[in-house]
């Protein structure tokens, strides 16, 4: 995933990561937190929103900043760090309106060759998931890493 994204700092668990997106002449802190729904097997949602004060944070605001493909590409690089941390992990991914989740499904759609080299993808359409069929419309999605993968160097700072 050589996409260009944001610099981001993490908490010492690899589920909560700040960031900001800089665009159309504003600067918006943004975070992405992983949250954990299930032990056994680990499961966590994923939730991408803004922030003032860099602890709350709202996941339905609309940004509109201009710089969706890094603000996404950063998302993906946080995915990166928390799977690497939380190896047998899986991640829930669904977005709070039907126009968040076809966004989801573009993204996985544009990057699913080398998505799978590294992990599993499941399309979540009732209660069961199942391999992601690629323009298939899901409600959700779940990822899970396959093999170990490199989660470079980041500075650890607390977010």
């Amino acid at each position: 995933m050589k996409d260009a994204h944001y610099p981001f700092i993490t908490n010492a668990g690899k589920t909560r990561f700040c960031f900001e997106s800089v665009g159309k002449g504003k600067t918006v802190q943004k975070l992405v937190v992983y949250t954990l729904l299930t032990k056994d097997p680990p499961l966590y949602n994923l939730a991408l929103g803004d922030s003032e004060d860099g602890n709350d944070f709202d996941d339905e605001v609309i940004t509109n900043n201009g710089d969706m493909p890094k603000v996404i590409a950063t998302v993906i690089r946080t995915l990166l760090k928390m799977l690497a941390k939380h190896q047998n992990a899986s991640v829930y991914l669904a977005g709070n309106s039907r126009a968040k989740t076809r966004l989801y499904r573009i993204i996985i759609n544009r990057k699913l060759a080398e998505l799978k080299k590294y992990y599993e993808i499941y399309g979540v359409e009732d209660l069961e998931p199942e391999i992601y069929i690629p323009g298939k419309e899901y409600r959700a999605f779940i990822i899970k890493k396959l093999i170990n993968v490199h989660d470079g160097n980041n500075k650890r700072q607390e977010c």
